[in-house]
């Protein structure tokens, strides 16, 4: 019984063994699919005879609109070709092709390419749609009534090249123009325009003599969004004209949204040009965000074109707002007026997280120059988390505020994280204030805000590694890092924070820095580590790290902290400051200086208190001129209190 069972279980193994086995299948067979599809005009009514291409497989569509093809395999690229239609794939943002590698339905829209518009009836339910050029150039014959505040809505679905403009020929222009602006300054444009992200390329401007040059001259209560400016150059030629590559003047209630303008120019040939700048001139009540000016060059063609606001991004504002945006530019030429990398002048606007790379070449005599890196002029406006990266060299002798951030700021303006990477090189004169970070400043106030800056200034007046001049103004939490200034000629005011500072106060701001200056004969130098000069001003917890590498030839007041301190209008206090570093302050003939680890120079006026409290120097060293008359504390001091000060151990 037991050799049955054995013999059992080995047949049932054998046949198992057998059952398992079979023949090594082939390759399968390609799985098949079949696509479908409609193709319908902007408004829904069906087209017919409209190829179907899906790879080497072709059919066309109905009197519906229907289409079906079979039996594909693999990945196609499927479209559709009608001629006078520009066809794109539904759900997509306006692709002409897509891809298919199953079963699935793909439907198009048509947009006619032969009539004034692709389609739409300028709603905002049914925009306009422009797919050519000339279809653009038909938004002139468009212009809202002056009466009426509804825009028109437009819609631009693919690239334009504005090169493919049949325009007539001007033979006394160079370059020659193929665009004329929409809209008049008396007459604004209104109107919604998305450009979908697509570009106007080579749109060539030329003044026709409006007070506004741009794609528009000018635009109200409108929303420009999405669109993008390649290679375009506008050219001013008329006397107060506001010139920009979207728009001359923006006038109140526009929006203007992720537009880019890219490798484009503005050429100014006029002596007296009004506001000009890469994006739009002027702006008034207005909203400006996600926006960018990359690779933009503004050159004056003329031997002095003064401009009452030229700048990389806008040319001035009032009563606007600037958001994450950004402007990367060159400003070339003999200019002056008011110059900012990113704005000129600016009232009573804001700025948020906008940035600005520049490099500018300035030269001019005739008009007084404010020039900043980011803004020239701002009044009563808010920067928050704004950032420059800047070079210049500037020949003007009428320079009078120049900043790596800002010129000059008044009334109220307020900085706060703002941050300044600069290096310039200028030849200023009597009247010139140099800041690191601002020019001038007058009753404004800066919190959290850094500078890294190389300064070479030929007799400028007061120079500063953070303001050259600040009057009614407040730093807090700033800092001064790794900077340079290095003064030749008549520069009377140098300071590592403030070159002169009147009734302005610092709080725990810091100063790492490198003061160096070869004094003309005439100069009697001020210079201090905080301040250049200092009258009724105050300092809280802040501190100077670097040092003084001067040469001067009599009269020099220097000082760790204050190169003179005075008190003409109030209390001044520096209190927990700190000192460190090297004073070397050497004349070239024998005679008085006064030199302080403190203090330089100081006189009390006694209606008032002037005092240093619980501050102390360490580790410095100094190297004067023998009949120079120097201290720990103070070089003179006349009715000066030290109260818990700590000198240096050397």
């Amino acid at each position: 019984m037991k050799r049955v069972m054995v013999h059992l279980v080995m047949v049932c193994v054998v046949f198992l063994l057998f059952s398992c086995m079979g023949t090594t299948p082939g390759p399968s067979e390609p799985t098949s699919y079949t696509i479908d599809g409609t193709v319908k005009l902007w408004d829904g009514s069906p087209l017919a005879d409209v190829t179907i291409i899906a790879g080497q497989a072709t059919t066309t569509t109905d009197q519906n609109g229907n289409w079906r093809i079979e039996g594909l395999t693999g990945t196609v690229l499927i479209r559709a070709e009608k001629d006078g239609y520009y066809i794109v794939v539904d759900g997509t943002n306006y692709y002409t092709s897509i891809e298919a590698s199953n079963e699935r339905t793909i439907n198009f829209t048509a947009y006619s390419e032969t009539e004034e518009f692709g389609g739409g009836d300028g709603t905002q339910e049914n925009p306009y749609i422009i797919v050519n050029v000339q279809q653009l150039l038909n938004m002139a014959n468009h212009v809202p009534d002056s009466s009426d505040s509804t825009p028109l809505y437009f819609t631009q679905i693919r690239d334009i090249d504005l090169n493919d403009a049949v325009v007539p020929r001007n033979i006394s222009s160079d370059p020659q123009p193929n665009w004329t602006p929409l809209g008049r300054s008396d007459q604004p444009y209104i109107c919604v325009y998305n450009g979908s992200e697509f570009s106007i390329k080579n749109m060539v401007v030329v003044d026709d003599g409006s007070l506004s040059n741009g794609f528009f001259h000018a635009i109200e209560n409108s929303t420009i969004r999405n669109v993008i400016f390649e290679n375009a150059t506008v050219v001013a030629t008329k006397t107060f004209t506001n010139t920009g590559i979207l728009a001359g003047s923006v006038y109140s209630g526009c929006t203007i949204d992720n537009v880019v303008v890219r490798n484009s120019r503005v050429i100014i040939r006029v002596t007296n040009a009004d506001s000009i700048g890469g994006l739009v001139g002027e702006t008034y009540d207005s909203t400006i965000t996600n926006c960018r000016v990359d690779e933009l060059t503004i050159e004056a063609e003329y031997d002095d074109s003064v401009g009452r606001a030229i700048g990389g991004f806008v040319g001035s504002a009032r009563d606007s707002s600037f958001r994450h945006s950004s402007a990367r530019t060159m400003i070339d030429g003999n200019m002056c007026g008011n110059i900012g990398g990113f704005i000129a002048v600016a009232g009573t606007s804001s700025f948020e997280d906008c940035q600005v790379e520049v490099e500018m070449t300035l030269a001019g005599s005739t008009t007084p120059t404010q020039m900043g890196g980011f803004v020239a002029y701002p009044s009563n406006c808010r920067f928050v988390n704004c950032d420059v990266n800047a070079t210049a060299q500037i020949d003007n002798r009428e320079a009078t505020d120049v900043g790596g951030f800002a010129g000059y700021a008044a009334d109220g303006s307020e900085f706060e994280t703002c941050y300044t990477k600069i290096t310039f090189m200028i030849q200023g004169s009597a009247s010139t204030c140099l800041g690191g970070f601002i020019g001038s400043s007058h009753s404004s106030s800066f919190e959290g805000c850094e500078v890294e800056a190389t300064l070479s200034a030929s007799s400028c007046y007061n120079v500063g590694g953070f303001a050259g001049y600040s009057a009614g103004s407040s730093s807090t939490r700033c800092q001064v890092l790794e900077t340079t200034l290095s003064i030749r000629g008549i520069t009377p005011y140098l300071g590592g924070m403030v070159g002169y500072g009147s009734v302005t106060s610092l709080r725990n701001c810091s100063v790492e820095a490198t003061l160096t200056g070869n004094y003309h004969d005439s100069c009697y130098p001020y210079v201090g580590g905080l301040f250049g000069y200092s009258d009724t001003s105050n300092a809280s917890d802040c501190s100077f790290n670097g040092s003084f590498q001067l040469g001067y030839k009599t009269y020099a007041k220097v000082g760790g902290l204050v190169g003179e301190a005075a008190n003409f209008s109030g209390d001044s206090l520096f209190e927990g400051c700190t000192v460190q570093g090297l004073i070397d302050a050497r004349s070239s003939v024998l005679g008085p200086a006064y030199v302080g680890g403190f203090l330089g120079y100081g006189v009390r006026n006694p209606n008032y208190g002037l005092k240093f409290k619980d501050c102390s120097s360490v580790e410095v060293e100094y190297r004067v001129t023998q009949g120079t008359s120097r201290g720990n504390w103070y070089g003179y001091a006349l009715g000066v209190e030290f109260e818990n000060c700590q000198p240096p151990s050397n």
